[in-house]
């Protein structure tokens, strides 16, 4: 929320967010790693999709906690954006499986970006 609220173009786009938590203990580690994808996909939507909605969900079941992001815009080819553009995507991978997480990024011309992620919180 504090994020969105920092965002200076929150007033172009919707945002969505939901948080539902079982008083799971989150680590500065892991809280720190998810604020910096959550802040990437973020900026990576306003600057590359033209999308005016983009959803946040985080939840904490069965010893794990789940994040899912999600925008509306013109998605992308992953494989390309990995060769072509740069390291973003390599840097959220590497972030999230130096928790033993996983991530599944997946893009749909015209149907937008989602990123689902698990982390294990034991």
């Amino acid at each position: 929320l504090e994020l969105i609220n920092k965002t200076s173009v929150k007033d172009m786009f919707s945002f969505s967010y939901e948080v539902n938590h079982n008083s799971i203990y989150v680590t500065k580690n892991i809280e720190f790693t998810i604020f910096r994808v959550i802040q990437e996909f973020i900026n990576n939507s306003i600057r590359h999709s033209a999308c005016n909605l983009i959803s946040i969900k985080i939840s904490s079941i069965d010893k794990c906690l789940k994040v899912f992001l999600h925008d509306n815009g013109n998605g992308f080819n992953i494989e390309e954006s990995i060769q072509k553009r740069g390291n973003g995507l390599l840097n959220i991978k590497s972030r999230i499986k130096s928790h033993n997480g996983t991530i599944d990024i997946s893009s749909s011309k015209h149907k937008g970006t989602s990123f689902q992620i698990i982390i294990p919180l034991v």
